[in-house]
């Protein structure tokens, strides 16, 4: 229940911000702290993800919906998967509700703006919330699996 509770919560939050910033910020109103870190709310309907950001694969709107359902149901099976099977702590439950927070937002966006409101300048790129969801839950991912490798090794060794 509090995983559910965490998750509705970070999607609440980040949904809040964006209509905020998008009723009342949009024309022209930007704050830099310093050449690396501002407030650029810009909504991004061109380089929608990863895959067209990145990897330049230029995918449609419905392509990268269709990518969102799927990884909201990927993240949902690896989630119960690995929970079943596997020693499990608080890093794997903290990884899990920022990367489903973060996947949701993003299918929201895509369905309600056509694109991803950003709004935070983070050393050239401009960022939302969720941005920072999915980053925070790929680096407690891996943490998991090192401790978890780690976890492992020291079980086997005695």
């Amino acid at each position: 229940m509090k995983r559910k509770f965490m998750i509705v919560a970070l999607i609440i939050f980040d949904q809040l911000i964006k209509h905020i910033i998008f009723l009342n910020f949009m024309e022209n109103k930007k704050y830099f702290f310093d050449r690396r870190f501002g407030f650029v709310p810009y909504l991004n309907k061109d380089q929608l993800s990863i895959f067209n950001n990145e990897m330049n694969l230029n995918l449609s709107l419905f392509t990268l919906i269709l990518i969102n359902i799927a990884s909201i149901i990927i993240i949902a099976y690896l989630y119960n998967y690995i929970k079943k099977r596997e020693y499990t702590n608080s890093l794997f439950e903290n990884a899990f509700i920022m990367l489903t927070a973060g996947v949701v937002c993003s299918f929201i966006d895509k369905i309600t703006l056509g694109g991803s409101l950003d709004y935070i300048l983070f050393f050239k790129h401009i960022h939302d919330l969720k941005d920072f969801y999915l980053y925070i839950g790929f680096i407690l991912i891996i943490i998991y699996m090192i401790t978890n490798l780690i976890h492992e090794k020291r079980s086997k060794g005695n």
